[in-house]
């Protein structure tokens, strides 16, 4: 199941889907982060990272602070 997010950090907002695997063994998924519908993260996560709001602002912080880390 994909799902959207809405998501403020320093006061700015953005969105972001978590879309699990078909391969429930494999697990892990595919995480993309937006900022004015723009993708500004795009990543493959591993089965190992759990993907919560505190993870998805952390990563929205590295992004504004590095630019992208992603892998898109």
């Amino acid at each position: 199941m994909k799902k959207h997010r809405d998501i403020v950090v320093n006061g700015l907002l953005y969105a972001w889907s978590y879309q699990p695997n078909d391969d429930k063994q494999e697990g892990g998924g595919e995480l993309k982060i937006w900022k004015n519908k723009k993708v500004i993260y795009k990543s493959e996560v591993g089965c190992d990272v759990i993907v919560t709001p505190s993870y998805i602002a952390e990563l929205i912080t590295a992004t504004e602070d590095f630019g992208d880390v992603s892998n898109k």
